[in-house]
């Protein structure tokens, strides 16, 4: 047999015989074994992503070198010795493989074959586990471990930038609002406690460091109900690399929740939504304090959106900032609602002209045809083409929940008011918003239970008063005196309940009603609809009229929801609802 013959059987008998045909099946098993492992360490241990593929470069060049060391060297009784060339061997000579490698190359193949049935039924089995599993997704605020004040916005400012990137995702069935996580920034409980009180199936958790000009960010999915890590990664980059950093990142998550992005999707994540770095950092604070929603945050945030647009005049998104911020501002604050809503329609307008498809503009524009216009098909089609964009966005269903309850189109605003809920869970205005919709579809215990719901994530005076309100419908004269105390006692009037006691055994609750007026015209004024529906309650439809006049006479934004007050018969009433086109 010569070494340098062509001959494959040839080539195939020498491999036999220099016993390399022992070593391959032996190596692979090991090898696979040894790569198995690193895949199911990786994630507990937090290994970096490179690590399994660096331990298969090892194994490669390992095997090149198994290999050369069983062609050149061969273990015999004597100890290892160098392989004689076959030329230099007689026939007589080559001694058939011993029993012992027989066995263990048999071994080696059926573990080889065992771990690859074993790979293929457990991936097949993680496959459809998640694929079915509703992609339901609560994001965490991530922290933030950056130093120095001016970045003290990017924890939440790169968790709002995050879901939105999800949002476009349309496979998703749900990405939670930020609004809903907020509350977990500093502490929080175990992941499936969050995922049962979010009623999400998968939480995105992280934290994101700025220094000077670089970022480093840590950002990780886990399968909620047994703390399963689905995907781990860091990213280490430049700040200018940012949006890059966030495509990859929601690109990721959508191919670890084995999502099919279409081409419309995926160029809509890699659209960036400005040239300009320094006018995107400004966006981000201006979104950071137009979280916060008091008079002196929005103010701040109108300023860096301002800024913003200097920088880039064609930053559609801040547009849509400066629109949000000042549609907002006469809820939390003593801005005229009227000069509010001239400049968000401006300036919303403005971004529809840069990009049609910003859901977040739709949505205010739609708003904006309900409180500033009263163009209830306007409304309609823009709320509409909002929630077409990003059905996950509560804004939008919350503003058609508003404009459905307003036209008393009932069905359909506990639909939207609804998924409002839905995207956006422990949002204690929309639940507020559900519980008096319960409240007016004569539905007394499921309000006040909503109620009790908003009171225990915030203090709301109208919760308190909805669940007054209930008490007084069902006849409950003892819990109407009680919440009227604790009304009275949370908002630091001291020292009533003796007199409320004696003023309930002379006239009963309705004076303890008419008392509450008084009381309400004395240190809430402001309070005109809701004095209107507490008179509307006991009887006096001539004051509760004239305290309605007051509101649409006033700047106050709630006067269109008159049209789900009790006085629905009153020819007063139904001439002021015809004022407003309902």
């Amino acid at each position: 047999m010569s070494d340098k013959s062509n001959n494959p059987f040839q080539f195939w008998e020498e491999l036999k015989r220099r016993r390399v045909i022992r070593v391959i099946p032996v190596y692979a098993a090991a090898a696979f074994v040894i790569l198995e492992l690193v895949d199911i360490l990786s994630d507990p241990l937090r290994l970096p992503d490179w690590t399994l593929n660096f331990v298969l470069i090892l194994l490669c060049i390992g095997f090149i070198i198994s290999f050369i060391l069983s062609w050149v060297y061969d273990v015999t009784p004597e100890g290892i010795q160098k392989t004689k060339p076959s030329k230099q061997v007689a026939s007589v000579e080559v001694q058939p493989a011993s029993t012992g490698w027989k066995i263990t190359s048999f071994v080696s193949i059926m573990i080889i074959i065992a771990f690859v049935v074993f790979y293929i039924l457990g991936n097949k089995k993680e496959y459809s586990a998640i694929s079915e599993l509703e992609k339901s997704i609560a994001v965490l605020p991530f922290e933030n471990m950056s130093v120095g004040e001016e970045y003290s916005h990017l924890g939440g400012a790169f968790t709002d930038e995050i879901i939105l990137e999800l949002q476009k995702i349309k496979e998703f069935d749900r990405v939670l609002s930020r609004t809903s996580t907020m509350q977990y920034e500093n502490s929080r409980p175990t992941i499936p406690e969050i995922a049962e009180k979010l009623n999400v199936n998968y939480i995105i958790e992280g934290s994101i460091q700025r220094y000077n000009e670089n970022v480093s960010i840590r950002v990780q999915v886990i399968r909620a109900e047994h703390e399963d890590h689905v995907w781990a990664d860091e990213y280490d980059g430049k700040w200018e690399d940012i949006f890059s950093i966030q495509d990859e990142i929601a690109l990721k998550v959508a191919n670890e929740l084995k999502t099919v992005l279409t081409l419309e999707e995926i160029d809509q994540i890699d659209k960036k939504p400005t040239e300009n770095i320094e006018a995107y950092n400004l966006f981000l604070k201006g979104r950071f304090f137009w979280h916060r929603r008091t008079e002196i945050e929005l103010e701040k945030s109108i300023n860096y959106f301002e800024q913003a647009i200097e920088l880039d005049s064609n930053y559609a998104l801040a547009y849509v900032g400066l629109a949000d911020a000042y549609f907002i501002m006469p809820w939390y604050s003593s801005y005229p609602s009227k000069d509010a809503f001239n400049k968000a329609d401006n300036f919303v307008k403005k971004a529809l002209s840069i990009n049609n498809n910003i859901a977040e503009a739709h949505s205010t524009l739609g708003a904006l045809a309900i409180y500033h216009e009263r163009n209830w098909k306007l409304a309609e089609e823009e709320l509409k083409q909002a929630i077409k964009l990003n059905p996950n966005y509560y804004v939008a269903h919350q503003s058609y929940y508003e404009l459905l309850n307003i036209l008393g189109r009932n069905e359909e605003a506990e639909e939207q008011i609804n998924l409002a809920i839905k995207y956006n869970p422990n949002f204690f205005i929309i639940l507020n918003q559900r519980a008096n919709f319960y409240y007016y579809e004569v539905r007394y215990e499921e309000a006040i239970a909503e109620f009790k719901k908003v009171l225990e994530i915030n203090y709301l005076l109208s919760a308190m008063e909805g669940i007054l309100k209930c008490y007084l419908k069902q006849g409950k004269d003892k819990e109407v005196i009680g919440q009227v105390k604790a009304i009275i006692t949370k908002n630091g009037s001291k020292n009533f309940d003796k007199l409320l006691d004696e003023i309930y055994q002379i006239s009963g609750t309705e004076g303890i009603i008419y008392w509450y007026i008084d009381w309400l015209i004395l240190n809430k004024p402001q309070r005109l609809r809701n004095i209107s529906s507490f008179y509307a309650i006991v009887g006096d439809e001539q004051k509760a009229i004239e305290f309605l006049e007051k509101c649409l006479d006033s700047d106050q934004l709630g006067k269109l929801y008159i049209n789900s007050n009790i006085l629905r018969k009153n020819p007063k009433f139904q001439t002021m609802l015809k004022e407003l086109g309902l």
